[in-house]
């Protein structure tokens, strides 16, 4: 049985509403091998109530492939209180794969 490993890295841990964000999924295996999973998704709910926000899909082109194994998705916040979950998931040698987030969201910095 291979281990697979997805990591995640996100410009932005706090967005002001309004503000366009960018948010990366990179898939890796545990021996550091960038690798391209298949059926890529991302989905963006509010924490509070699990209202659905967003649904990006690589199959839809709404998921952007930047390398092997690295992509990323473009949210502008919506208006709202408290933060945003997200949840990357993914297909890796017949494996699949979930990483979820939150990102704060604020309406303006003081």
């Amino acid at each position: 049985m291979k281990e697979l490993l997805i990591l995640r890295k996100v410009e932005v841990n706090v967005a002001l509403v309004k503000n366009t964000i960018r948010l990366y999924a990179t898939f890796t295996t545990f021996s550091d091998l960038f690798s391209d999973p298949t059926e890529i998704t991302l989905t963006i709910r509010e924490v509070n109530d699990k209202t659905l926000i967003s649904s990006y899909s690589y199959s839809a082109s709404t998921i952007t492939r930047e390398s092997e194994g690295v992509y990323y998705a473009t949210l502008t916040m919506p208006e709202g209180i408290g933060s945003l979950e997200y949840e990357w998931t993914g297909t890796l040698e017949d494996y699949p794969i979930v990483n979820r987030g939150t990102i704060a969201r604020e309406w303006m910095r003081v």
